[in-house]
C-alpha cells in the first residue's frame, strides 16, 4: 500500500523545550525506588510489513524497512537499564506495537526511535519515574487497534470491555507529537511532557488524526462505558506539559468520573516563533476542572479554552501578550465557576476573555452558560500594558449571573483606551458588591472603556436584592467605567420567566428603575437601556454636572425626579407601542429627546410650548427662553407651535423632523412658514391637506405655505378632505389646490380632479384611480376633463350616463372627456345609440371609444348600426351580437350597412317580419342583405304567411327578398320550388322537408321547372287531384314530375284516367309518374289500364279488381 509520508521530525520548540528538561527529568529518575526487573519485550511477531526484531544485551531493536510495520508482543516491559529502539525508513514512518499480555505494560527504560511508535496495550501503558522516551512521535493507547486496519491505514482504537485501559506517565516524553489516549489517562507530578502537539485524550473508541504538518491529534469516537479502577478523573494532569498545542479532552458517560478532564498540573504553551500556543481542556459527561496552571503566554498571547457541561476554573490562566496584544481566553459550559485569575494583559492591547458565552449571548459560534459564577477571589485582567488599549471580558449567562470577582480592562499606564467588560445575566444578575470591582479606565489621555450589566430588569437603589446595584456601588463604578445597564426581554430572549412578586420593595420586573440619589463626579458616562419602561422615583435627584446621562426606552419614560447633568439624551417608544412619558425638571447643557414610531406623549415644564425662529440656528422658547447654536429641538407633547424666519423656507428631514433656519425640529404641531414654501425629503413624502387648506406631513401640521416641492422620492398629496380637490395644471407632475401649488408630485388623492384647459390623458389603473401628467391620482369619485381634447385609457369596463361627454368607470364619474380606450362598455338608462366606425371602435354620446370588445346595452331602446360592409353575427350568448369584433348584449335593434346576419352554431329561430325585420331572441336585425343561420337547427317563422322560395340548394330559401342560408326549418310559409329540380319529403300534416328544410304549414307545394320527385307519408296514400297534381296528407303538390309512396296506393278522381303501368312497376297517370305504390284504386268514372308489355292479370274474385304484376288495382 502506498502510505503519505508525514514528517514527525522534531520543531525547534520542541528541541528547545528538551534542553531545558532534561536535568529536571533526571531528577525525577534519580527519585524513583528500583523495583525487580522485568524482561525485556517478548514474543515480538512481525505480522503486517517488513522488519525485523534483534536483542542485543539490554537494547532491542526493531529494524523497519516498509512505512507501516505491525508486531504483535506477547509482552512489552522495560527495566530501567533496557532500551528498545526503532529504526524506521524516514520520520513519517509508523510502527504499531499491539501489546497482547493481560497485564499492563511498564515502561522504566527508554524508548527511542525517528518514526512514529504507537504502543497499543488495552490492560494499559505505564512509564515509571525513570522512563524516558525520546521519539519522533509516540501515541501510548490504553486501547487496541487492529494490526489489519492499521496497515490499511485506519488508525482507529478501541476500548476492550473489562479492562482498565489506563494510561500513566511519569517519566519523561520527548517527542514532535505525543498522544496518551485511554478509558483513563494521567499525566502524574513527576511526568514530564514536551511536543510540539500534546493530546491527552479519554475515550473508549478513537482514531489519530495528522494535520498538514504531520502533527498528530486524536479524535473521540466514543465516550468511556467503564472505570475499572474507580479513579476520580477521566483526564488527569498533576505534571508539566510544555508544547505548541495541547489539548486534554475526556469523553465520558454518566456518573463515572467525579471530573471528565482535571489540570493540577502545568501547562505550557508556545508557538515556534514564541508567541503564545494553543491549550484546550475539554469534557462531556462530567465536570472539566483547572486547578493548576495553564501558560498561552508569549510574544503575542496564545489561546486557552477550558469547556465543558460544568467548568470551575480555580487555578491560574495566562495568555499575556509580552510584545503584542493579549490573547483568548474562553472559559465556557452550562454551567461555569471561576474564582482563579486569568491574565491577558498586553503590550500590543489587552486580549478577549470570554466566561459562559460572549456579548449579550448573541454569539452563535460561542456557547452559553446556563449560570456562571465570578467568585470573590476571582481575578480577570485584560488590560492593555504601556500604551496598549483595554481588551474585552465577558460574563454571560443566559439564566443568572453572580458576580464578586474584580474584572480590569485598562488602558497601559502610558496611553490607549479602556476596554470593554460586560457582567451579564439574560434573566438574573447578582453583584457581590463588597468584593466586586471593575475598571475600564484610561491611564493615559485615551477614553475611558464601558462596563455593561444585562439582566433581565434592574433596579438602582440604596438597598435590594435581586437584579439591583446600589447607588453607592453605581456611583463607585461609574469613576472608573462608562456604564451601561440594558435589560432586555428575559422572557423573549431567554424562555425563562420572570417572576415578579408584586412587591416594588424588592424587584422591578419591567425595566429600569431609579429609586434613590444618584450623584457622580467624573465624565463617565450612564446609559439606561430598556426595551420596556425607565422610572426615575418619585423626588429622586441625578447630579452629574461633568457627565452624560444616556436613557433609551422601548416603553415609556417617567420621572417624578429631577436631572441635572452636562448632556441629557432620551429616546421613548423604541419598541413601536405608544409610550406616555414624564420628563421632569431636566437642567443640562445639551441634550435631546426622541421618540419612536408609535405614538410618544411628552409632559414637559408647560404643557403648550411656543418657538419662534429669530434667524439661523436661534430661537425662542416661550418669551424669555432663548437658545443660540441649536440644531435639534424635540418640543414633545402639548400643542407645540413653531414660526419660521420671514422668507425661510421650511424643509422635511424625515421621521417627523423639519428645519429651517438651520434648526431641525422633531415632534412640533404647527409650523407657520412666513412668505415661504416646503421642500420634501428625498424619500417618500405624503403630503395631507386639511379642510382649510393646511398641509400635514410625517405629523407635522404647515400654515400659509405658498408652494411645496416634493423633490425626490415618490411623493404624494391628499386631499380627500379638501373640498375643492385638486386641478390640473398642464404641467407634467404640477397639480394645484385651490392656490397651492404642488410640483415634483407623483400621487395624489382626492374625490374630485379638474383637468387643464390643454388636451388631458387619464390612464386608469384601478378604481378610482388614473394616472394623468406623471401623477398617479387615487380616490376620486368624479374627474371634470375641463377644455382640450381630453382622453381616457380604460382598465374595466365604461358605463355611459346617457349624457354627452360623459362617462364612469372604474368607480369615476368622468366628463367633458372626447375619446376613451376600454375593452368593454355599458350602456345608460336612456334609449342609447350606438355607431360602429370600426374595427373595436364605436361612438356614443359624442365619445368616440376604441378598444371595445363588448357592450352591454343595458336599459332602454337601444339601437346599433353596425360597420359599412360588416354582417352581424349572432354569439353563443343569449341575446348577443357581434360586429366589427364588438359583442353586443341587450340591445334591442341592430341595423346592418350593406350586410347580412350570421348565426351561431346553437339552435336559433329567425322570425321574419312583414316589413323585412328579422328577429332572434330579443334581437331586432333590420336593413339584412342576407341571413347565414349557421350551425345548430335553425328555423325561420313568418309573421305572416307568404311564399318560400327555394334556390336550388340544401339549406337555402328566400322569403320576402330575403335569403336564408344553413336553416333548417321554415314555418307559416306556401313553398314554391326551384329550377334546378327539387326532393320533396311529406312529413307529417301541413309538414314537408325539402332541399333539407323542414317546412311547417305547408298546404301546397309549386314545383319549378326542373324535375322533381315528391315522397308521401309513410302508410299516406297520393290522390290525384284532377288538376295534374296529386295530394298526400292534406298537401297539394303541382308541377312535380315524379310521386313516391313509402307503404301507400293511389287513389284516383271520380273522373275517367288511364294509368299506365310499366315494367318496372311505376304508374303513370295523366303524365304523372307514381313510383313504390302497394295498389291503385281508380275511384269513380271510366278507368284504363295499359301495360307497356304483357303481363299477366289475375282476378282476385271482387267485380273491377285485378293483380297485374303484383301491384292491386281496384
Amino acid at each position: 500500500m502506498q502510505v503519505k509520508k508525514i514528517s514527525y521530525g522534531l520543531k525547534k520548540l520542541t528541541s528547545a523545550i528538551k534542553a531545558s528538561h532534561l536535568a529536571y527529568a533526571g531528577l525525577l529518575v534519580g527519585q524513583v525506588v528500583s523495583q525487580s526487573a522485568q524482561a525485556a519485550p517478548e514474543g515480538g511477531v512481525v505480522v503486517g510489513g517488513d522488519g525485523s526484531i534483534t536483542a542485543q544485551d539490554l537494547t532491542t531493536i526493531i529494524d523497519q524497512k516498509t512505512d507501516l510495520l505491525a508486531i504483535d508482543w506477547d509482552s512489552f516491559n522495560l527495566t530501567e537499564e533496557e532500551l528498545v529502539r526503532f529504526l524506521q525508513p524516514d520520520s513519517s514512518s509508523i510502527v504499531l506495537n499491539r501489546i497482547l499480555d493481560q497485564n499492563p505494560s511498564t515502561i522504566r527504560g527508554a524508548i527511542e526511535s525517528n518514526g512514529h511508535v504507537i504502543l497499543a496495550n488495552p490492560r494499559g501503558v505505564l512509564f515509571t519515574e525513570t522512563a524516558t522516551v525520546n521519539v519522533g512521535a509516540i501515541t501510548a493507547a490504553g486501547l487496541d487497534m487492529d494490526s489489519s486496519e492499521f496497515m490499511s491505514g485506519n488508525f482507529s482504537f478501541q476500548g476492550e470491555n473489562g479492562s482498565a485501559g489506563v494510561v500513566v506517565n511519569r517519566g519523561v516524553i520527548n517527542a514532535s507529537s505525543a498522544v496518551l489516549v485511554g478509558k483513563q489517562v494521567t499525566n502524574a507530578a513527576s511526568g514530564l511532557i514536551s511536543a510540539e502537539i500534546v493530546s491527552l485524550a479519554a475515550a473508549d473508541e478513537a482514531v489519530l488524526t495528522f494535520d498538514a504538518d504531520g502533527m498528530i491529534g486524536v479524535k473521540i469516537t466514543k465516550e468511556v462505558m467503564e472505570n475499572q479502577l474507580g479513579v476520580d478523573s477521566a483526564v488527569l494532569n498533576e505534571g508539566a506539559i510544555d508544547g505548541a498545542q495541547v489539548l486534554m479532552e475526556a469523553k465520558v458517560s454518566g456518573d463515572l468520573f467525579s471530573s471528565a478532564v482535571n489540570n493540577k498540573g502545568t501547562v505550557r504553551a508556545r508557538g515556534i516563533d514564541t508567541s503564545g500556543g494553543k491549550i484546550r481542556l475539554f469534557g462531556g459527561g462530567a465536570e472539566v476542572v483547572n486547578s493548576g496552571a495553564l501558560d498561552a503566554s508569549g510574544t503575542y498571547g496564545g489561546e486557552v479554552e477550558i469547556e465543558g457541561d460544568s467548568v470551575e476554573h480555580r487555578g491560574v490562566v495566562s495568555v499575556r501578550g509580552d510584545a503584542g496584544a493579549g490573547g483568548s481566553v474562553r472559559v465556557l459550559g452550562d454551567e461555569v465557576v471561576v474564582s482563579g485569575a486569568i491574565d491577558a494583559r498586553g503590550i500590543g492591547g489587552g486580549g478577549e476573555i470570554l466566561v459562559g458565552g460572549d456579548y449579550q449571548g448573541k454569539n452563535a459560534e460561542i456557547r452559553n452558560a446556563n449560570k456562571t459564577t465570578v467568585a470573590a477571589d476571582a481575578v480577570i485582567d485584560a488590560s492593555g500594558i504601556g500604551n496598549g488599549d483595554g481588551g474585552k471580558v465577558i460574563v454571560w449567562a443566559d439564566g443568572g449571573t453572580h458576580f464578586a470577582g474584580v474584572v480590569r480592562a485598562e488602558s497601559g499606564e502610558l496611553g490607549g483606551d479602556g476596554g470593554f467588560v460586560e457582567t451579564s445575566g439574560k434573566v438574573n444578575l447578582y453583584l457581590g458588591e463588597d468584593s466586586m470591582f471593575v475598571s475600564t479606565l484610561s491611564h493615559g489621555r485615551g477614553e475611558t472603556g464601558e462596563w455593561l450589566l444585562d439582566p433581565g430588569w434592574l433596579d438602582i437603589a440604596d438597598s435590594c436584592s435581586t437584579n439591583c446595584i446600589s447607588t453607592a456601588a453605581l456611583e463607585g463604578a461609574l469613576s472608573s467605567n462608562n456604564v451601561t445597564i440594558t435589560v432586555t426581554d428575559a422572557d423573549t430572549a431567554s424562555g425563562l420567566a420572570v417572576v415578579d412578586d408584586g412587591d416594588p420593595a424588592t424587584d422591578y420586573a419591567d425595566g429600569i428603575r431609579v429609586s434613590d440619589n444618584l450623584d457622580w463626579n467624573t465624565t463617565n458616562a450612564l446609559t439606561l437601556d430598556s426595551f420596556s419602561d425607565v422610572e426615575i422615583g418619585n423626588g429622586v435627584v441625578i447630579t452629574a454636572s461633568d457627565a452624560d446621562l444616556v436613557v433609551i426606552a422601548g416603553g415609556s419614560f417617567t420621572s417624578e425626579g429631577s436631572v441635572s447633568v452636562n448632556s441629557f439624551s432620551l429616546n421613548v417608544g423604541g419598541n413601536g407601542a405608544d409610550s406616555t412619558n414624564s420628563l421632569g425638571s431636566v437642567t443640562a447643557t445639551s441634550g435631546t429627546v426622541t421618540g419612536g414610531t408609535g405614538l410618544d406623549v411628552f409632559t414637559l415644564s408647560s404643557a403648550d410650548d411656543s418657538v419662534v425662529v429669530d434667524g439661523d440656528l436661534q430661537f425662542t422658547l416661550g418669551a424669555n427662553i432663548v437658545f443660540s447654536a441649536v440644531e435639534m429641538l424635540d418640543t414633545g407633547s402639548g400643542t407645540d407651535i413653531v414660526t419660521g424666519a420671514d422668507g425661510a423656507g421650511w424643509a422635511l428631514k424625515g421621521a417627523g423632523q423639519a428645519e429651517s433656519s438651520g434648526i431641525t425640529f422633531i415632534g412640533a404641531d404647527e409650523l407657520f412658514a412666513a412668505s415661504a414654501g416646503l421642500t420634501g425629503t428625498a424619500g417618500d413624502d405624503s403630503f395631507v391637506l386639511t379642510a382649510i387648506g393646511d398641509v400635514v406631513v410625517d405629523g407635522l401640521t404647515f400654515k400659509n405655505l405658498s408652494d411645496v416641492n416634493g423633490s425626490t422620492g415618490n411623493d404624494t398629496v391628499d386631499a380627500s378632505n379638501f373640498v375643492a380637490g385638486l386641478t390640473l395644471t398642464g404641467t407634467n407632475k404640477e397639480i394645484s389646490a385651490d392656490t397651492l401649488l404642488f410640483s415634483d408630485i407623483e400621487n395624489g388623492v382626492a374625490s374630485l380632479l379638474t383637468g387643464s384647459s390643454g388636451a388631458d390623458l387619464f390612464s386608469i389603473v384601478a378604481d378610482n384611480t388614473v394616472d394623468i401628467a406623471g401623477i398617479r391620482v387615487s380616490g376620486l369619485n368624479t374627474v371634470n376633463a375641463d377644455l382640450g381634447s381630453d382622453d381616457v385609457i380604460a382598465s374595466g369596463p365604461v358605463t355611459l350616463t346617457g349624457n354627452s361627454g360623459e362617462a364612469s368607470t372604474a368607480a369615476i364619474d368622468f366628463s367633458g372627456i372626447d375619446t376613451v380606450t376600454a375593452g368593454s362598455l355599458i350602456g345608460s338608462d336612456n334609449n342609447d345609440t350606438f355607431v360602429i366606425t370600426g374595427p373595436n371602435a364605436v361612438t356614443a354620446y359624442d365619445i368616440a371609444f376604441s378598444g371595445i370588445s363588448s357592450i352591454d346595452t343595458k336599459l332602454g331602446s337601444d339601437s346599433v348600426t353596425g360597420a359599412s360592409g360588416i354582417d352581424w353575427v349572432l354569439t353563443a350568448g343569449i341575446d348577443e351580437a357581434e360586429n366589427s369584433g364588438i359583442t353586443f348584449t341587450g340591445v334591442e335593434t341592430l341595423i346592418a350597412d350593406l350586410a347580412g346576419l350570421i348565426g351561431s352554431a346553437s339552435d336559433e329561430n329567425y322570425t321574419l317580419e312583414d316589413n323585412g325585420d328579422v328577429v332572434v331572441s330579443s334581437l331586432t336585425f333590420q336593413s339584412l342583405t342576407a341571413v347565414d343561420a349557421g350551425g345548430g337547427s335553425d328555423t325561420i317563422s313568418l309573421a305572416s304567411n307568404t311564399n318560400a322560395t327555394l334556390n336550388g340548394t340544401d339549406g337555402e330559401a328566400s322569403i320576402r327578398g330575403l335569403d336564408f342560408s344553413n336553416i333548417e326549418s321554415v314555418t307559416s310559409a306556401t313553398l314554391v320550388g326551384s329550377d334546378a329540380g327539387d326532393r320533396y319529403l311529406v312529413t307529417g300534416a301541413d309538414s314537408i322537408v325539402a332541399n333539407a328544410i323542414a317546412f311547417a304549414g305547408i298546404s301546397s307545394v309549386t314545383a319549378g321547372s326542373g324535375d322533381d320527385t315528391a315522397t308521401g307519408l309513410n302508410g299516406e296514400d297520393w290522390s290525384l287531384n284532377g288538376s295534374g297534381g296529386a295530394v298526400n296528407n292534406g298537401i297539394t303538390f303541382a308541377n312535380v314530375e315524379t310521386f313516391v309512396a313509402d307503404a301507400a296506393g293511389l287513389v284516383g278522381t271520380a273522373s275517367d284516367e288511364s294509368y299506365t303501368l310499366e315494367n318496372d312497376g311505376d304508374v303513370v297517370v295523366g303524365g304523372l309518374i307514381f313510383r313504390s305504390l302497394t295498389g291503385v284504386d281508380a275511384a269513380g268514372g271510366s278507368d284504363t289500364i295499359a301495360l307497356i308489355s304483357l303481363a299477366d292479370a289475375t282476378l282476385n274474385g271482387t267485380d273491377g279488381e285485378a293483380s297485374i304484376r303484383g301491384l292491386d288495382f281496384s
